[in-house]
Order: structure tokens, then sequence, then C-alpha cells
């Protein structure tokens, strides 16, 4: 079906290198694309109810990279905001944790947010705890603003379980038939709920139907070559952090192993001394891992290798100050 929306639409036109640089047509008060309508009332009917009753409004986006989720989620934020009321432009986007975690503190009521997640390398364990922290932590505090808040991923079993079955409504699974996007399932609550409980321990997208496949097509209501840019730059700075951080996790890691070998400090007192220190402390399974496979390797600084029996690689831990103090970082 096609729907009208107010607004300046999107012309998208690329450069010899591939960039975008399209401009914004003439303001029309019913712009008119193309949107399924199965999801199109779907969406707006599971929106508005939840809007009424003051719920939160959580949806997730899966698919592999390049597949398109980022080109769907947009336009289900931007006519998620124009139902509302609200607001939905490149600057409601986020790519970082830190970021995504200021966009729900300074939207308002009935304002769209898009987490995307596809270029911080969800692969790293890293990455992972804390992007599902973030998400934790900001879903238990949006309640009352009645965002519609998108959260692209390559995977649904990347999320932690609170997200994936609780807090979140429906999952839309984009792919490609062979080499044309714009296809995708829906998956509503329960069939979500049922995906990511027989799927998880396999990684299998696929062990659970969804509805009906449905299409969808290119358009934008956003400027997008900000939205190019803004992606580079978060990319960008992404990359930076992860390898800054790396670092002080291998500080960490050192530190800890420093306490409990030398100074005969037992996990659970390690546990209690972080979050002493810091909000975001550290389980004692996560400590028993860290001391039992942690160990400087003198050929990969940058490399972490399980214990090895016999190995002669070990390394001495540093001479740490019996007065020692930890300066935490949060």
């Amino acid at each position: 079906m096609h729907i009208k929306i107010p607004g300046r639409l999107w012309e998208f036109k690329e450069d010899g290198k591939g960039n975008e640089v399209g401009q914004f047509l003439e303001y029309k008060e019913d712009n008119e694309v193309y949107y399924d309508g199965f999801h199109f009332q779907r969406l707006k009917e599971i929106y508005l109810a939840r809007q009424k009753a003051k719920w939160d409004n959580w949806i997730v986006y899966t698919g592999d990279e390049g597949d398109g989720k980022s080109t769907l989620a947009k336009q289900d934020c931007y006519v998620m905001a124009w139902l509302s009321g609200g607001t939905f432009d490149v600057n409601k986007i986020a790519w970082s944790p830190e970021a995504f975690a200021k966009l729900i503190d300074n939207s308002n009521v009935g304002d769209s947010v898009l987490y995307d997640e596809g270029i911080t390398g969800m692969d790293s364990q890293r990455s992972m705890s804390e992007v599902n922290h973030t998400l934790k932590v900001k879903a238990t505090m949006c309640r009352k603003k009645r965002l519609f808040v998108a959260i692209c991923i390559p995977s649904l079993f990347d999320l932690q379980k609170n997200i994936a079955i609780r807090r979140s409504f429906g999952m839309v699974k984009v792919y490609t038939n062979r080499t044309e996007r714009g296809f995708f399932v829906y998956y509503n609550s329960a069939s979500k709920r049922k995906l990511y409980i027989l799927g998880k321990k396999f990684e299998d997208m696929d062990c659970v139907k969804g509805a009906s496949p449905s299409r969808f097509l290119r358009w934008s209501f956003l400027d997008e070559t900000a939205y190019e840019k803004l992606k580079d730059e978060g990319h960008l700075l992404v990359n930076n952090l992860g390898i800054r951080d790396q670092k002080f996790m291998k500080q960490r890691d050192a530190l800890i192993k420093s306490m409990f070998n030398k100074y005969k400090v037992d996990y659970k007192e390690i546990e209690n001394s972080i979050l002493e220190y810091t909000k975001f402390g550290l389980d004692e399974s996560t400590i028993r891992k860290i001391i039992n496979n942690y160990y400087e390797d003198s050929a990969d600084e940058s490399t972490y290798l399980a214990p090895v029996r016999g190995s002669k690689n070990i390394l001495p831990m540093p001479e740490v100050s019996k007065n020692f103090q930890t300066e935490v970082i949060d």
C-alpha cells in the first residue's frame, strides 16, 4: 500500500566514490511512499495502544550487514514519530552505548530513537556486555516517555533476555533474496520469545517462523548525507574507544590477578572492592575466569591466551606496593 506523509523526501544520489550526495526535495503535505500494509497496521495498532497505556515501545531489527535493516528501522521510526506527534531525525540515531543513553535522557514523549549497533563490532564480548548493560538500564528508566526505540543488531541472540524477550514488543528480521534487498519477516512477542528460547543454543535464527514475508522500498525523510557522515564518525569513535578499553581491561585483569595471588584477597572481597568504587561491578564468576584464564604472553602483549600446562612464557606479576590503592574509571 501507499501512505501519505508530510515532510521533505530525500532524493538519493551517489558520487563516483559511492558517497551519498543527494538532497531534499520540496516540502509536501502528502508525500506518497510505499509501506507494507500489514506492517503499517500492525505497528500502528500496537504502538498507539501502548502509547495510551503509557508503556515503553522497544522493537528489534535483525539482519546481516548490508541487508537494509537500518533503512527499514529509520522508516518505521519516522512514521511512528509522525503518528504520535514526536520527532525523528539524524540526531536521534546513536552508534555507541554512551550516545544512546544521552538520547534517551534528552528525548521527549512520542519521539523515536534508533540504536544502530551494526558498525560497533558486536562480536567483541566487551561491546556486547557494555551495550546490554546500557539497554537494560535505559529500558527501566524511559517508560514514562513512551518512546519508540528501535534496536538494530545482527542477531536477536546478541541481546540479553530482558530486552530480547520482555522489553521488546516485536522483532523485524530483514533479509535479501540473493542480491535483492527489501524483504523482512515480523515476529510478535510470542514468536520472538519462542525463537530466542529454541534458537539461542545453536544461533539458529530460522528455527521459528514469523509472519508472512513482506517488502520495503528505499525512501527517507532524513538527511542521508549527514547520516553517512555521523555513522562514519561513530564508527571511528567506537574503534578508538575499543583500543583504549582493551588496554584498561588488560591492566584491570593484571591487578585482579595480583590481588588474588600476592595479597590473598578472595573472590568476594575483590567483587566488593570494585563495587565500592564503581557502579560497573564484576560478579564473582567473572573474577574467577579472569584469575584462572589470564596471563601475559611475552610474544604478543595484545593477545589473551588460556593457561598452558608447563608453559615457560608466563611472566612474573609486577611488584605492587603493599599500601596500594586502586583508581577505578567508570
